[in-house]
């Protein structure tokens, strides 16, 4: 079957236009891409007691200092914990949460994704139909204010595990996975600052700390180890806990 590069909605009217990241083949939900659940889509090995570890945030061992000289004078995006509603953000706000390949906002945060932007859900759906677990997985989908009621926001996908619930990926894999969504998620606004759109901030939750079981503070740590790149006027990403109810 001929192979098509994976598309993103266009920032001006929802219709796709295709990235040069990656070339992809069409493919159906149905099939799943014939993932086994609880294991990785390229080993059978089961998880290692070390990643159940890091998975319960108990691993005390020290990170290892992997910083290059050269890299000490690029800027890299500071994180800001907010509690509150990460929802009430102004118009033109990016709102990042991890998904899996499937198409599905089902529980959690992504549940309440999908009650406010229907619409959004609907492009995420399609673009999940169109391409493989394995070709989504480490990108991102930056969909555009698509909504015609309530408040215009962004709505960026982190793609951070293939599957979800038993089937999710390792906590190692999710990190791995992370870096280059997010890499990919600044690179899609990025470009749409440049062909005039507004991008007035970037919020985040926890990301893949519900239901992908993942401490938020390794999450954080891969956010605040990202260069802001060159062009790119917001150095600061507000990450929105939920505020302890009285």
């Amino acid at each position: 079957m001929a192979s098509q590069e994976r598309a993103a909605p266009d920032l001006a009217g929802n219709k796709p236009t295709p990235s040069t990241k990656k070339s992809l083949g069409f493919r159906s939900l149905a099939r799943l891409n014939n993932v086994v659940p609880g294991k990785d889509a390229h080993s059978s090995a089961p998880e290692s007691q070390k990643e159940r570890t890091e998975a319960s945030g108990d691993d005390k061992s020290e990170p290892q200092d992997s910083t290059n000289p050269s890299d000490a004078s690029e800027p890299k995006f500071r994180v800001v914990e907010h509690e509150g509603d990460i929802f009430d953000a102004p118009d033109h706000s990016v709102l990042i949460h991890a998904c899996n390949c499937f198409g599905l906002w089902g529980a959690g945060i992504a549940a309440a994704f999908r009650d406010r932007y229907p619409e959004a859900h609907d492009i995420y759906y399609k673009h999940c139909e169109s391409f493989s677990a394995d070709e989504l997985v480490g990108t991102a989908l930056l969909i555009p204010p698509s909504e015609s009621e309530g408040r215009k926001h962004y709505v960026g996908c982190l793609f951070t595990s293939r599957m979800f619930g038993v089937g999710r990926d390792s906590p190692r894999q999710i990190l791995a996975n992370t870096g280059p969504a997010m890499e990919d998620l600044i690179e899609q606004i990025a470009k749409a600052v440049r062909d005039g759109s507004t991008v007035s901030e970037i919020r985040t939750c926890h990301i893949n700390s519900g239901l992908f079981s993942v401490p938020w503070k390794r999450s954080k740590a891969v956010m605040e180890d990202l260069k802001v790149p060159e062009d790119f006027s917001i150095g600061e990403i507000t990450a929105w806990n939920p505020a302890p109810r009285p």
